[in-house]
């Protein structure tokens, strides 16, 4: 099963930032089948690979890594490297759940027992965190810029 489709992709643009908003809508819904592992993805972003070419004659060809929001009626400029999300993580169901920034090939990567990997809750559909998981709100959401360097 695939994690990201494209009508997926899409809900994430339509919904857009939610920065500010004390009750975000989770988009996206990815757990573990086989045990404790859950990840509410309610904001996502490409990581790209820019080229560009500097001084005048435009002989030399530089690259740059560049994060840009999921947004409705916006051109990516450049290759889509990974994605990452924003979201509320819920690994073991305890205290250390928090709001975090995780990314697509990570969750691809994850193998669960039994040979299972990371799962798309495919008759997810999107809603309130509070509706999900209330605990959630309680939990202040943080912000902190993604740079290049966190990629």
């Amino acid at each position: 099963m695939k994690l990201m489709t494209k009508e997926v992709e899409a809900l994430f643009k339509i919904i857009g930032s939610q920065e500010g908003s004390s009750d975000p809508i989770v988009v996206a819904h990815f757990f573990n089948p086989c045990g404790p592992g859950n990840w509410w993805a309610v904001e996502m972003y490409y990581v790209i690979r820019k080229e560009f070419t500097t001084g005048e004659l435009e002989l030399e060809s530089s690259e740059s890594i560049e994060v840009e929001p999921a947004e409705m009626n916006r051109d990516i400029a450049g290759k889509v490297l990974d994605v990452i999300f924003f979201g509320y993580v819920s690994i073991r169901g305890d205290s250390c759940d928090k709001w975090a920034y995780f990314d697509l090939s990570e969750l691809e990567s994850l193998k669960c027992p039994f040979g299972m990997r990371i799962v798309r809750d495919i008759y997810f559909t999107p809603k309130r965190i509070s509706g999900i998981c209330p605990k959630a709100i309680e939990n202040p959401l943080p912000r902190v810029e993604v740079k290049e360097h966190d990629i």
